[in-house]
């Protein structure tokens, strides 16, 4: 067994068992973990959402991780997204900037993601005020990045090759991301 650490609990697991995210405390901001690096608390601040707020859950590779924030100020959550390239974004803001018209709605926080990380669902507020599940597919990575590991190379080609005529049923990321409730 190995512990993580002090206090708090863990949310979410990479496939493999390497990666771990969780909360520090109650209160207090999210981790993540690896044998490597052991506990590092994730500074997630997004503008004036600056608090941990619910779980948070990371995908197949461990590389992306969502969560929620919470706006202390406001009083109000926001849907995050975090990897180590990029840092804390808001998952509404990615949307927007993708061309989605979002008015109205609110993302208050994520409760799976998928395990190439591109898709996620959640818990939000829609136009009309009422709690609605949502469900964001964004595409990640860069183009030929199958795996989602940041990087495109020899892995990738193989990944590619391994599932060439496998079928349709793969999820894909859309061009742009899309949203829907």
């Amino acid at each position: 067994m190995v512990v993580l650490g002090d206090s708090g609990w863990a949310t979410g697991v990479s496939a493999d068992g390497s990666v771990v995210v969780g909360r520090v405390t109650i209160a207090g901001p999210y981790f993540r973990w690896t044998e490597s690096e052991g506990l590092v608390e994730l500074d997630l601040a997004v503008g004036d959402f600056t608090r941990a707020y619910g779980d948070m859950h990371v995908s197949a590779n461990g590389q992306i991780a969502v969560g929620g924030l919470y706006n202390t100020v406001a009083g109000l959550p926001e849907a995050i997204i975090w990897d180590s390239n990029n840092g804390a974004r808001s998952i509404r803001q990615l949307l927007i900037q993708a061309g989605i018209d979002l008015t109205g709605w609110r993302l208050d926080y994520p409760t799976a993601v998928s395990g190439d990380g591109g898709t996620i669902v959640g818990s939000g507020i829609n136009p009309d005020g009422n709690a609605e599940a949502w469900l964001a597919r964004l595409s990640i990575g860069q183009p030929g990045d199958t795996n989602a590991d940041g990087q495109v190379n020899i892995d990738d080609l193989n990944r590619v090759r391994n599932h060439f005529g496998a079928g349709t049923n793969n999820v894909v990321p859309e061009p742009g991301g899309s949203f829907w409730s």
